[in-house]
């Protein structure tokens, strides 16, 4: 099964009358590693 996001932002539940999921619980951050060259470089501009 592949499902395509038409906005980049996260879901409560996968199908619909599933039970939801409190979004604001959830773990986003990344590793600095796991972002690319530039991002990397823009983010140590920031700092």
């Amino acid at each position: 099964v592949s499902l395509e996001k038409h906005e980049e932002r996260w879901w409560e539940a996968t199908l619909v009358g599933e039970a939801k999921i409190s979004v604001r619980k959830i773990d986003c951050s990344r590793p600095m590693t796991d972002l690319d060259d530039e991002a990397q470089a823009k983010i140590g501009e920031m700092m």
